[in-house]
């Protein structure tokens, strides 16, 4: 009853004595989870801070705070939610206190420094009405947004010298650095803005995604994992998660975190392409066409998508039907180094060595692709019986892509003296599995397809 009297109109936020009441609760517990304290909010700007100038208050509920300043039509009220506060324009902020991260409000990050009133209960805050002290935050997202990458970073810097702890103007800062490739700063800030906020997913993808570039996988792993435990239906959290299982060489849980991807966002084509990859690299060229079929009907045009298609198909022996795809493509994407290594397998299998050199030479300065290190592996041991530099090559494409199922089968043939395969025709049926470990063993395929 005293709360109850003491606290009006906030009485219904009651935690009893044996967590220490309001107090105790405070940080673990939703606080002002219906928003009441909008309409003290709102009343408090409107007795100190609204003129007759025109001002816009950003909320984490607007339909209820644009209710209290119906008579005020110089207030425009526009929603955010309070972890992307710093992508809208707006001049005051009244917020409620739920859905704050537990830790920043354990570490008195919340309410943040800018607050110029707040909402007590027990004497803990659950609002606040804050003042924007600097718009150089929103600036430099829409200048992000417009690819002015210096530009967005002078103004993230700026803004980061008033508030240093913005998890979220820290998470812009570290996707300006990625946008130019500077993967270390990158990194950097990204834990920067993780260490203020370890709930900020866009900062949790970013590293993830830092850390599948740089190749620690097993990082990047770790990484996805506590986004998609934050949120199991994030899709760029289940892409990452993915991306690191398949270059762990565990295509299995690749596949089931692609598969999840698509779930929750059904024209997900990156996550298609990585599909169709998979079965492309277990020569299970079947489902790999019929992934890519699907992006084709997502994007009829889709250039890869076409090109992965027709080298399924050159692969599993269907040279023609290839090559026929590969016409229908624009005119002016006849020498993209996609088409250029179709092209060269399609040679390559008709014994056309000339022409498969041909090709060749076309991409003789490109020396980060796998798969033209192992056609330039192919063609140098069958068309000029160069052993020594075909391994050379092999070892090459291995560096750049160990799970290329491709390049190790031909690694192997090499050691053995024997020919590397040309895979110019259809699989027998007990062919079309690759193995892990014993292929003698004649075990069934390790690639399962997961539904949904």
């Amino acid at each position: 009853m005293i709360h109850t009297f003491k606290n009006h109109p906030y009485q219904y936020i009651y935690y009893n004595q044996l967590v220490g009441g309001v107090k105790g609760a405070y940080g673990k517990y939703e606080m002002d989870y219906y928003y009441h304290s909008l309409r003290e909010g709102a009343e408090w700007l409107i007795d100190n801070e609204v003129g007759k100038d025109t001002i816009v208050v950003a909320t984490n509920h607007s339909r209820i705070t644009e209710y209290y300043f119906r008579n005020y039509p110089q207030v425009k009220v526009i929603y955010s939610r309070y972890y992307e506060k710093s992508k809208a324009n707006w001049d005051y902020a009244i917020w409620a206190n739920t859905l704050i991260e537990p830790s920043q409000i354990e570490k008195k990050y919340w309410p943040p420094k800018e607050t110029i009133h707040t909402m007590d209960v027990d004497g803990v805050p659950i609002g606040a009405v804050v003042r924007r002290i600097s718009h150089k935050d929103y600036d430099g997202f829409e200048a992000l947004n417009k690819r002015k990458l210096d530009e967005a970073k002078q103004d993230f810097r700026n803004f980061l010298k008033l508030c240093p702890e913005s998890e979220e103007v820290l998470e812009g800062y570290s996707r300006a650095f990625l946008m130019e490739r500077n993967l270390d700063s990158a990194l950097y800030y990204a834990d920067q803005s993780i260490n203020f906020n370890p709930r900020q997913l866009g900062a949790l993808y970013l590293k993830s995604s830092i850390l599948n570039t740089k190749k620690d996988y097993q990082g990047a792993l770790k990484v996805a994992n506590q986004m998609v435990d934050i949120k199991s239906d994030f899709v760029e959290g289940q892409f990452q998660k993915g991306y690191a299982f398949k270059n762990l060489n565990q295509p299995n849980e690749a596949l089931k975190a692609f598969q999840l991807a698509i779930t929750y966002k059904a024209d997900y084509t990156q996550a298609y392409y990585q599909i169709g990859d998979i079965f492309c690299n277990y020569k299970n060229y079947t489902k790999a066409i019929e992934i890519y079929d699907k992006i084709l009907k997502l994007q009829p045009n889709d250039f890869y998508a076409t090109v992965y298609k027709a080298k399924c198909l050159q692969m599993s022996g269907k040279n023609d039907q290839a090559e026929d795809l590969l016409n229908k493509l624009p005119s002016q994407n006849q020498n993209h180094v996609e088409v250029v290594k179709v092209r060269c397998r399609i040679a390559m299998a008709e014994n056309d060595w000339n022409t498969a050199g041909t090709y060749l030479n076309r991409a003789r300065f490109i020396n980060n692709d796998a798969d033209l290190f192992v056609l330039r592996s192919k063609f140098v041991f069958s068309a000029q019986n160069n052993k020594t530099t075909a391994e050379n090559y092999i070892k090459s494409a291995i560096e750049l892509d160990p799970i290329n199922r491709e390049a190790q089968e031909i690694q192997k043939s090499l050691q053995t003296n024997a020919r590397p395969v040309q895979q110019n025709q259809a699989q027998p049926k007990q062919q079309q599995s690759i193995m892990f470990q014993k292929p003698e063993k004649k075990n069934p395929s390790p690639i399962t397809i997961p539904t949904k």
